[in-house]
């Protein structure tokens, strides 16, 4: 099987695109981050999916200390760059990022470290909608690491042909662009009209707008345009008309291709 390392690339299609964009999406990133962490803070689920760099354990101090919360390791990953769709074994003797989870209640804490690798648990005090849990335990081992192929082609009038789908995306569905830290929601749905992700997406909006405004203007315009994504040899290409971007995805042998026709809001 082909892996690529973490890698992820934004192509702007011209220089003035470049300087307002890039850092447009700076701050919808920086903002989602908050987000999730705001939704955890506010009830919204029981867990937050936290890591930290092992020469800079005062982050998490601040956090344990400001929120009264408990931390729960459960491993180390190497650090990295880009964007990686499972953890990456550290070299011995080099820095690394401590995985885990930051809770409130210190039983759900001991459980997590129980379940660590029980996804349907975890999703399901991650907030995420039970069916697009079902379908991420479908596809993950079975089909595929980075599923936007597999879930455009279990939206609702989808149009397949061969290994190229045509759709319409909702953008709190869109997880295409979650690459460069685009989106509003947290998972991957079981569709791309999912209507379980529409209805979180609206609260998480709420949210969203009240930490940045303009970020998640600027995040919901960029998910309602059209783009094709299409995945070869571990290797994915979004092409948009704001930018290209490139990241580490599926080793497919045979090319897969998801055209968006794009979403009116």
């Amino acid at each position: 099987m082909i892996e690529i390392s973490p890698e992820t690339k934004l192509l702007f299609r011209s220089k003035k695109l470049e300087e307002i964009w890039r850092p447009r999406i700076k701050r919808i990133t920086r903002a989602f981050m908050r987000l999730e962490f705001e939704t955890f803070l506010r009830g919204l689920r029981d867990l937050y999916i936290y890591h930290y760099h092992s020469e800079k354990p005062e982050e998490i101090f601040d956090l344990l200390n400001k929120y009264h919360l408990s931390f729960y390791p459960t491993r180390r990953t190497a650090i990295y760059r880009g964007f990686s769709h499972k953890h990456i074994r550290p070299v011995s003797g080099e820095p690394f990022y401590l995985f885990g989870a930051l809770v409130k209640d210190p039983k759900i804490g001991e459980e997590f470290v129980r379940k660590e690798t029980d996804h349907t648990w975890i999703g399901l005090h991650l907030g995420y909608p039970k069916c697009c849990i079902d379908f991420f335990n479908k596809v993950w081992y079975s089909k595929s690491i980075d599923p936007i192929w597999e879930i455009a082609a279990n939206t609702e009038n989808a149009e397949i042909s061969g290994r190229t789908v045509q759709v319409e995306i909702h953008p709190f569905c869109n997880q295409a662009l979650r690459y460069f830290g685009i989106r509003i929601t947290p998972h991957l749905p079981c569709s791309f009209t999912c209507e379980r992700t529409v209805e979180m997406g609206e609260e998480w909006f709420k949210i969203f707008k009240e930490i940045d405004q303009e970020a998640a203007e600027w995040a919901l315009e960029i998910l309602s345009l059209p783009f094709t994504w299409d995945c070869l040899y571990g290797v994915a290409v979004i092409d948009t008309d704001l930018f290209k971007g490139i990241t580490n995805s599926d080793g497919v042998l045979e090319k897969k291709v998801v055209i968006n026709r794009g979403w009116s809001t």
